[in-house]
This record gives structure tokens, sequence and C-alpha cells, in this order.
């Protein structure tokens, strides 16, 4: 008998990890946010209302303007600025999601444009998923619907991917780090020690293989967790500044509204979490 083991296929799915960050019905949810990002992909099912057609997103960067119409969803990449307009009247379920290749590198945030797609019939079965929320079932659905949109909005050559997936690999253990332990003390000499490399290696090397500083991964991996800490009912931006070890409310509450475009209570309250 004789084996062809997919290591590569076994090892890359190991790092590949989605998580549902958000999940709400929304029936009535008036709101005007220019230039808001999330560090999570959304997905919006519009249900119905708004007969005055007022509800909309528009993504600055290139331009298009996406009318939120019954029976459509709606796809907004992570961290990418857009401005929503919702009518009062505007019925529709929101999922928030990340799809990590690598801890802090979501699949998705390198996608072009938002999306929109007519399908009335996902919709209707969302609506009625969501509310059976504690079946097994459901949450192997939702995640198999989730999965399926990626496959549609991902490039399909997959080549950025592969590269992406290639490069991490070589600081496994600082990106491993960060997601156990990294908080607002964190500094880039721990993750270069991590990496057995001086500072300005590591520097050099991370942002060439990476895209992006690792000071700037840092910030927005703490800006990830503080986001994460917000949407669980009852956390207060005090709490949260508290757990992630910044010198002060006031610091924190500064430093997200700079990375989202969101105060604390302001991102709290975009998404429904009193």
């Amino acid at each position: 008998m004789t084996v062809f083991r997919k290591s590569a296929l076994l090892s890359n799915h190991s790092l590949l990890k989605l998580t549902l960050v958000h999940a709400a019905f929304v029936d009535s949810y008036p709101i005007h946010d220019k230039s808001g990002k999330l560090p999570a992909n959304r997905l919006l099912f519009v249900r119905g209302g708004d007969a005055a057609g007022r509800s909309r997103i528009h993504d600055p960067a290139d331009g298009r303007t996406y009318p939120m119409r019954a029976g459509h969803l709606y796809f907004i990449p992570c961290n990418r600025p857009v401005d929503l307009d919702l009518a009062p009247d505007l019925h529709f379920l929101s999922l928030q999601f990340r799809l990590d290749l690598i801890y802090g590198f979501d699949a998705l945030e390198a996608c072009p444009h938002c999306a929109e797609f007519h399908v009335p019939e996902l919709v209707d079965e969302l609506d009625g998923l969501l509310a059976n929320e504690a079946e097994l079932p459901t949450l192997l659905r939702i995640n198999e619907i989730i999965f399926g949109l990626c496959v549609r909005l991902l490039p399909s050559d997959g080549k950025a991917l592969r590269e992406r997936l290639a490069q991490g690999r070589e600081f496994r253990k600082a990106l491993d780090f960060v997601r156990r332990e990294a908080d607002a003390t964190t500094t880039v000499r721990t993750l270069a020690a991590l990496s057995g490399m001086r500072q300005d290696v590591f520097s050099r090397r991370f942002a060439r293989s990476l895209g992006l500083p690792p000071k700037e991964f840092l910030s927005d991996a703490i800006a990830r967790k503080a986001s994460e800490l917000l949407l669980v009912p009852g956390n207060s931006a005090k709490d949260v500044a508290r757990v992630l070890n910044f010198s002060s409310q006031y610091y924190f509450s500064h430093f997200f509204r700079r990375r989202t475009g969101h105060a604390p209570l302001q991102f709290q309250r975009l998404n429904g979490v009193k």
C-alpha cells in the first residue's frame, strides 16, 4: 500500500481559524457612521424595511455605493473604512467574523472592495438559524455559510494567500505569543527575542515578509483584542483598559479611536452592546 500524505494541506489547515465575533437580529438601528471600520469582516443580510430607500453602504476608497435592499447580502472587509447609513426601519441580520490565515492576518482583509449578493433564500434561512442559536446544526450551518461566501470572495488563484502562509511560518513563535499574551505593554523587542533576532533585523524581515511593520501589527492586534472585550456585555472601556494594561482609560480610548475611527462607547453602541 502506498500513502501520499498531504502534509502541506494539514499544516496550512492547522493555521486557518474562523472566529464568529458578533451575531445579531437588528430591527431598529438608525445610524450614520462616516469612515468607520471594524477589525472584523461584516456580513449584513437585509430582511426588509426602509421603504424610502435611505440605507446604503458607501466605500470611499473606490467610490462605490451599495443601496441596501431586502433579500440582499452585503460584505464589508475587515478594517475597511466605509460610510454606513441605516434607516430606522431597516431590518437585517448581522454577522461579524475573522478568517485568520496566521494570527493577525485576515484572509479577507485584502479584498479590493465591498460586495453585494442577491440571496433571498439565504437571508430567510439565516433568519431561522439565528432563532435556534444553541443548536449544533445551527452552528455548523453558519460556519458553512461563511466559508462558502469566503470561497466566492477570495481570489481564485490563491497566490497571495500561499505566499502569506509561507512567510508567516518564520514568525510563528512571535505571532502565537501575540495571540496568547500581548497587551499594551508588549514591545517589538520582546517579539524579536522570541524569534531569535536583533530588533532591527526582526523589524526589517517582518515588514518585508508580512507587509507591515511589527509595531503596526502589534497595534492592530491590541485593537482586535479590545474590540472582542468591548463586545462582551457589561464590559466598560475602563475594564478593557485594565485587562490590556493601558496606563489609563483615557489613553486606551484615544488609542482605540485612532485605530478604528470609533470611541469605545460608540463602538459598543454600533454593535448593540449594553
